[in-house]
């Protein structure tokens, strides 16, 4: 699935991407739950995932992206 796809299907700013997404450094050193109208953006302890009603997309731990 593409960035581009996701954001879409999720409502979501391109910033807010940057929030779970493993390439940026500073997810890396800043855990965040960040509530959105429809979905949770999770950056806990190596966790990384896109929750919501419907389902909960986890981003592998070891991938770049």
């Amino acid at each position: 699935m593409r960035r581009r796809d996701l954001i879409r299907a999720n409502e979501l700013q391109p910033r807010d991407m940057r929030r779970i997404d493993p390439s940026m450094s500073i997810t890396r050193t800043s855990p965040s739950l960040v509530p959105k109208e429809k979905v949770l953006l999770v950056n806990v302890g190596g966790v990384r995932a896109i929750t919501s009603a419907e389902g909960c997309l986890l981003f592998e731990p070891g991938s770049p992206r």
